[in-house]
């Protein structure tokens, strides 16, 4: 899934509930026995700012969370990023599954 754009404000609290799906009949992918690790970067290819396991919450179903708490965000300028979510399944087969713009928006409270 491309252009999975998303915005935040830095240092908040945010809840990434995402499913994946199939390309080709939309249906959800079983992710039993996979791994998820979605990223925070500059832009694509440059080292992560952030990185974070996703929870597979409905494997069978596709669907896992990424959790941002405040302190990973909270030194990062506002601007634009790149994020992505990779998958590795029970093969060691690796995915990216998810890709787009992250906005985050400045946060003047202390």
């Amino acid at each position: 899934m491309k252009n999975q754009n998303f915005s935040m404000q830095s240092g908040d609290d945010l809840v990434l509930r995402i499913t994946v799906k199939t390309a080709e009949t939309c249906l959800p992918v079983d992710l039993t026995n996979a791994t998820a690790r979605w990223v925070l970067a500059r832009a694509p290819g440059c080292t992560p700012l952030v990185t974070i396991a996703g929870v597979l919450t409905d494997p069978t179903h596709g669907v896992l969370t990424v959790t941002l708490v405040p302190a990973d965000t909270d030194d990062i300028c506002a601007g634009r990023y790149h994020h992505e979510l990779q998958l590795t399944d029970a093969l060691s087969k690796v995915t990216t599954a998810m890709t787009g713009t992250a906005r985050l928006t400045g946060d003047s409270a202390p």
